[in-house]
């Protein structure tokens, strides 16, 4: 049986059929990770059942109300904040109720196409918190820690000799899409990505197997050119063909696992949408 995944949300709330159950609980007894993965949304479910009502702190609630549509254009570099800001509001909402949806149960549809047509001769903006030796050993690997650490899907590993040179945010109305290009002497690879669940249109494409980790859609803007689900975010791979075994290893380095769906999950990602705001 496969793991637990986003499956485990409607287990703990006891929305499945009794002898699929029976089995999930079977299987999360003789498998760690599912085992541990339980064990977390079930606490989670302990913990809110004995929370009162949260109170915003003044700021915080003068700085949500300041938040009032204007006449003029709002500045691209401000649009990150005030997206973020939007979340703020319906996460500190739903806590005040004392409603358990953060997060929502509806996620984002995400289409690969509209990744590549949104930065599509478009300018992102590098975020500050990043190393400044771009094209470096070290700077790579404080990159690909700071990928994992902001929610983005995060490669292992890079192929040997390849770097990352250069990462880049873009602000579109659809939310932020990251890219990322990872180069070396021989080949160059570049990686969109957005948080969300891959759009079922765009599932029922032609699909390959790659590197046997991954589903991927083969894209039609290039020979290489493929989309996949990873983990939380919806990733387009961008390679020339003579690339091709390069990005493969990427793309296998690429964590694998659906869309987490579970309470946990949309908890922390409605608590990273109000620091994102905090931030500014």
């Amino acid at each position: 049986m496969s793991h637990l995944g986003p499956r485990v949300t409607a287990l703990v709330d006891g929305q499945l059929p009794a002898d699929e159950t029976e089995a999930l609980l079977a299987h999360a007894a003789a498998c760690p990770r599912c085992e541990w993965l339980l064990a977390q949304e079930r606490a989670s479910r302990s913990m809110l059942s004995g929370a009162g009502d949260v109170q915003p702190d003044p700021e915080l609630t003068a700085r949500l109300l300041a938040l009032s549509p204007g006449p003029e254009q709002p500045d691209p570099r401000r649009r990150r904040g005030l997206l973020a800001g939007a979340g703020a509001v319906g996460f500190v909402g739903v806590v005040v109720g004392g409603l358990v949806v953060v997060g929502g149960a509806v996620e984002p549809r995400t289409d690969p196409h509209a990744i590549l047509e949104a930065v599509s001769g478009g300018a992102g903006e590098r975020p500050a918190e990043l190393p400044a030796g771009l094209g470096s050993t070290e700077a790579s690997g404080d990159i690909v820690a700071w990928l994992a650490d902001e929610g983005w899907s995060a490669p292992e590993s890079l192929p040997h000799g390849m770097r990352v040179v250069d990462v880049e945010v873009h602000d579109t109305e659809a939310g932020e899409i990251l890219e990322l290009e990872i180069a070396g002497s021989m080949a160059h690879v570049r990686l969109l990505q957005q948080r969300g669940v891959l759009a079922d249109d765009a599932v029922g494409e032609a699909q390959t197997e790659l590197a046997g980790r991954h589903d991927a859609l083969l894209l039609p803007t290039g020979v290489h050119d493929v989309a996949l689900q990873s983990e939380d975010c919806v990733v387009v791979v961008l390679a020339a063909p003579d690339d091709a075994t390069y990005s493969d290893a990427i793309l296998a380095a690429l964590p694998a696992g659906d869309y987490d769906t579970s309470l946990s999950a949309r908890l922390a990602r409605g608590w990273q949408t109000v620091t994102q705001w905090a931030r500014g």
